[in-house]
Order: structure tokens, then C-alpha cells, then sequence
């Protein structure tokens, strides 16, 4: 959120050399909403460095909880990130009225693994029972996901975040 209100930017990036990052920049003006209180979060670079998938989250104004959390994804186009047209179709079967983040794509770009939230969880106010980690396929990366598919043998509170490199 570094520039959140004068630009309403929250994903950047920059150049890390020497355990320090410089040249920090956004990575793609159309990636922020103009009305309403949204942040991108949870960022995960496709391995290939062309597709960004990452949470629109909608917080409410007087808490600054999150209301709605939705996986999407963009494109890479000329050096910025542009959130694809098409990325509603895509993950037409990945959110839900359930809080749906932390995105990871296998190497192939055809599993997605993710956390879905059956109720919000904030700080330790929750066993994390509602928490769970699913995956979803495709046969290429072009289509929509399938329907996911409940990872049982990852239980209690469980959170994903960062790659899998599957």
C-alpha cells in the first residue's frame, strides 16, 4: 500500500541485488480500480514471466476487512502488466462467494492451487477450520479452470502463499 492513496497502486516490483530492492516501480496501471476500497494482493508470476495471477480484494471502509477476494490473473504486454479480458471466464469456477487468495500456478500454467476462506479469518480468532487449500486443472493454459477440488491431507490452519512449483 506504499502508494495506495495518492495512486491507489499495490503491486510493484524492482530489482533485488545485495539484499536490497531498488528501482521499485508498478507494474501496470490498469491493474487498480478506481471506485471503492480494492487492493491487489498475493501476488504469483507465471514461470514463463508473461501472466501475473493475483487477489482483488474488496475491503470494507469502516473495518478494513476484506469483503470479497478474487483470484484473476493479467498479461504481459510491452513491460506492464494488463489484467486479461478474458480472466472472469477463466476463473468462472474458482471464486466464489467464499474469499478465494494466494494463488499459485504449476509450471505448466495448468493447476492452480489456492486458499478458499468459508469465513473470514482475522489474526487468531479462528482454529482455521474454514480454511482450505484447493487445485484446479485445465488441459491448457488458454481455457478455464474445471471445478476444484478440495486438498483433504493439508488440514488445520493452513494458508497458502508463494509458489508450489508443481
Amino acid at each position: 500500500t506504499r502508494e495506495f492513496s495518492t495512486t491507489r497502486m499495490t503491486l510493484f516490483c524492482g530489482s533485488f541485488d545485495n539484499g536490497e530492492v531498488n528501482n521499485v516501480h508498478p507494474i501496470g496501471d490498469t491493474l487498480k480500480k478506481k471506485e471503492g476500497l480494492w487492493l491487489n494482493m498475493g501476488p504469483e508470476l507465471s514461470p514463463d514471466g508473461k501472466t501475473l495471477y493475483y487477489t482483488e480484494s474488496n475491503l470494507d471502509s469502516k473495518t478494513g476487512i476484506p469483503k470479497i477476494l478474487n483470484i484473476v490473473f493479467a498479461v504481459r504486454k510491452k513491460g506492464a502488466f494488463y489484467k486479461a479480458d478474458n480472466s472472469d471466464d477463466i476463473m468462472k469456477n474458482i471464486n466464489t462467494d467464499e474469499l478465494e487468495y494466494a494463488p499459485s500456478i504449476s509450471n505448466d500454467g495448468r493447476e492452480l492451487f489456492f486458499t478458499r476462506a468459508g469465513q473470514l479469518i482475522v489474526g487468531n480468532q479462528s482454529a482455521g477450520s474454514d480454511l482450505r487449500i484447493y487445485m484446479a486443472k485445465r488441459n491448457n493454459p488458454g481455457e478455464p479452470f474445471g471445478k476444484p477440488s478440495l486438498i483433504g491431507s493439508i488440514a488445520g490452519f493452513v494458508e497458502g502463499e508463494g509458489s508450489f512449483n508443481v
